[in-house]
């Protein structure tokens, strides 16, 4: 879709001036913590470079902002808001994402029988230097087999077949495959589990467990 991008106020977002971004400097700091232990993020559709994105969070690590008005003082002074209007005059369509939280035990039982999985060894982040030609330049993932070739990997129908079970991969068992499916746990030790899809809603989540201190225990 083609679009434009109109510069708009802060002002103009209803509910803005009562709103409490605060839980944002999290979130900032573990992407900052991502883009340099995990992976580097890259520069999406839109042109922005992650090395721009890094500054702001390298300042997110530093600040304490003492309520709601300074932590949208922060975000006033380095982000600029936007309306998205398309190009055809038509309504336009927006996705966001949003994170679940369901109950999961640490071990499995007759209550608790589905399994979210840490990231196999064997999986392979795919580019055009090493994606072979027949996968779909979509495939973001591979595997590597013991020859070395890589190929596809476990579709989500083999993984919910036990595809990678009897891998020691398990990190957590949930009660429903619905459960595995919504990404988000949160672990009976009572600390939030964060997971991350490994590829586009094919691979299995990793779970990235934080410290009690992290996750507000």
């Amino acid at each position: 879709m083609s679009f434009g991008l109109i510069p708009a106020a802060y002002s103009e977002l209803p509910g803005w001036a009562e709103d409490d971004p605060s839980d944002l400097l999290g979130s900032m700091r573990r992407c900052l913590a991502h883009g340099r232990e995990v992976k580097p993020y890259r520069t999406g559709a839109l042109g922005l470079r992650p090395e721009l994105l890094a500054e702001i969070f390298e300042q997110a690590v530093e600040i304490d902002p003492q309520g709601p008005a300074e932590m949208r003082t922060f975000i006033e002074t380095r982000f600029q808001p936007f309306r998205i209007r398309p190009a055809s005059g038509d309504s336009g369509f927006v996705t966001a994402y949003y994170e679940p939280i369901v109950d999961v035990s640490e071990h499995r039982d007759h209550e608790f029988q589905y399994p979210f999985y840490r990231r196999p060894s064997d999986l392979v982040d795919l580019d055009e230097t090493n994606r072979p030609l027949d996968l779909d330049p979509s495939y973001a993932f591979g595997q590597r087999r013991p020859d070395g070739m890589i190929c596809a990997y476990l579709d989500r129908g083999e993984i919910d077949r036990g595809g990678l079970a009897g891998r020691g991969l398990e990190i957590a068992w949930a009660r429903s495959r619905v459960d595995v499916f919504l990404l988000m746990s949160r672990a009976l030790r009572g600390c939030a589990i964060r997971t991350a899809l490994s590829a586009a809603s094919l691979m299995p989540p990793r779970l990235d467990i934080p410290s009690p201190e992290s996750a507000g225990g």
